[in-house]
């Protein structure tokens, strides 16, 4: 996930972008991000998102995994927040990302950092990786799901490729609006995790977190100017195009206001639990 978050988004069929902006970055941008969310920004990590520290640390702890097991990083992106967990826990990470791009940084990634050896990232569809059922230990995704059309669908594939009691951990948003061209909003991921198959263990909203992005991305649109001296007018473009439909600068709708930055915990029903 997630993402991660200014690059234009794709939204057809089942297809998601897992993090606006993944392969284009300014050091704007991410000066920017530094001074918005200060020692909580995981720099070092390069998330391209809205994730914070606390929340991928919690991510590494509540996945419930280490060495000799495998999780899945759902819409990895270039790759940074799964590898980090994956190094964090000293589990491997199956990465997917509907981006070639996003995987071949991934990969780049992964080598740089020691863990091509631990990594394992492949293009795929978060509706249909293609992965065997019961597979995976565990599972992870960056803000990436509001970006999924078929949110029920992605959470019935997460489910039926991980083991029975694995967990699944993720950041995204309830959302009651979404500007036009994007997904149907969704205001409770509840109903459909357990419909899919999961009993959700903690299900919070993030204190202060969407006023923070309010912030970063209403510094990002005053630094247009700089922003296209830094990466050209189309890279400028692509990340501004995220932010000023979020604020209302396109159709006068704070749609930050009607949206809440969830950290959801759940794992994969049992079969005795369904019965």
């Amino acid at each position: 996930m997630s993402a991660q978050q200014h690059r234009r988004p794709h939204y057809s069929g089942a297809a998601y972008t897992s993090q606006q902006g993944a392969y284009v970055d300014s050091p704007t941008r991410r000066r920017i991000r530094r001074e918005v969310y200060g020692d909580e920004y995981p720099d070092e990590v390069d998330p391209r998102s809205f994730v914070t520290w606390p929340e991928l640390r919690r991510i590494a702890r509540d996945l419930g995994v280490g060495p000799g097991a495998t999780f899945i990083d759902l819409g990895c992106g270039p790759g940074g927040p799964g590898l980090w967990v994956a190094r964090e826990t000293g589990a491997a990470v199956v990465g997917i990302d509907l981006e070639a791009v996003g995987v071949a940084h991934a990969r780049e990634r992964a080598r740089e950092v020691g863990l091509a050896e631990q990594a394992r990232f492949e293009v795929a569809d978060i509706v249909s990786t293609g992965l065997p059922d019961a597979s995976l230990d565990a599972a992870m995704s960056v803000d990436v799901l509001w970006a999924v059309p078929d949110k029920l669908g992605a959470l019935q594939e997460v489910a039926r490729i991980l083991k029975p009691a694995a967990r699944f951990a993720f950041t995204s948003w309830d959302r009651d609006l979404s500007p036009p061209g994007y997904p149907p909003p969704l205001n409770d991921h509840r109903p459909l995790l357990e419909q899919a198959g999961f009993d959700v263990e903690s299900y919070e909203i993030q204190p202060d977190a969407e006023a923070k992005r309010r912030v970063s991305l209403e510094r990002v649109v005053a630094a247009e100017s700089t922003l296209i001296e830094e990466v050209g007018e189309a890279g400028a473009e692509r990340m501004l195009l995220e932010a000023k439909r979020t604020l209302g600068l396109s159709d006068g709708t704070d749609y930050i206001a009607h949206s809440r930055r969830i950290f959801v915990v759940a794992h994969k029903r049992t079969i005795s639990a369904a019965c």
